[in-house]
């Protein structure tokens, strides 16, 4: 019995607690629908989330819109990553790509090898 009124007592505590606060009255915004899937584009929508390099990402491209770099690219074994350009193909030491996630390496292409675990 006690705990029962206890809890009445908290529910009216939390419900009021936005009016004694001076707090918007007005009820929230509706927010806006999703956008419909399956639109037939393989590219992301761009009010996705960028990503970062070394992150997973979908389409290969120099053009990505879904990497925060702007560049998707696959690896030897089809892993799709993004990366950034570098200035020095087949080295193992440019400094583009030189810290994490990076392996160090730019590869015959252009791009920052992605160090894999």
């Amino acid at each position: 019995m006690r705990t029962a009124r206890y809890v009445d007592v908290l529910i009216s505590v939390l419900l009021s607690t936005p009016l004694a606060c001076g707090g918007d009255t007005e009820p929230m915004p509706t927010p806006a629908p999703a956008p419909a899937s399956g639109t037939g584009s393989s590219e992301p929508s761009p009010e996705k989330a960028k990503r970062f390099s070394g992150d997973s990402c979908d389409v290969e491209s120099d053009t990505s819109t879904e990497c925060e770099s702007g560049v998707c690219r696959a690896t030897s074994s089809g892993a799709r990553y993004c990366t950034v350009r570098c200035e020095r193909p087949s080295s193992g030491d440019d400094p583009t790509c030189a810290s994490p996630p990076f392996s160090g390496r730019c590869d015959a292409l252009g791009y920052c090898q992605v160090a894999i675990d």
